[in-house]
């Protein structure tokens, strides 16, 4: 056994696991629930938790990031331009910024129309008509 010096609380707090903010109202919210299914397994070192909306996110992002360096953030492109958004992705993790990522397409249900990606999923058993499956899902949906 090993004795473990100079450790903050939060580390005590938190079982020393990681914690992503993301949008959503609550855990079963769509950003927490498909990004815990995403990451979950036993070497797991993150939780994601729900927190509101983007701005809400930004706005905890820059107040804490200076005290819980274990703390990250991610928000949706929305009004974002490529060159906030990439230097966020740049920049991360960085101690001398907020730790917020944006995504690079506009929402995280976005990387799920991509034919190419979705495809890889071990759910996906019709990999040769996936393509259109999406392009109709999309279609139905376009004037809502």
């Amino acid at each position: 056994m090993k004795i473990k010096r100079d450790i903050n609380s939060e580390e005590i707090l938190q079982n020393e696991r990681h914690i992503l903010f993301v949008e959503g109202e609550v855990e079963n919210s769509v950003d927490p629930k498909s990004l815990t299914n995403l990451f979950l397994n036993e070497q797991t070192m993150i939780s994601i938790k729900p927190l509101k909306t983007s701005s809400s996110i930004k706005s905890v992002a820059e107040s804490l990031y200076k005290y819980n360096p274990t703390y990250y953030f991610l928000i949706d492109r929305d009004h974002h331009d490529d060159e906030f958004v990439e230097k966020c992705w740049k920049n991360f993790p960085d101690p001398e910024t907020s730790n917020l990522l944006v995504w690079r397409k506009k929402e995280m249900e976005n990387y799920f129309l991509d034919p190419n990606y979705i495809s890889q999923s071990m759910y996906c058993v019709k990999k040769d008509k996936i393509a259109q499956r999406v392009l109709d899902f999309a279609n139905e949906r376009f004037f809502l």
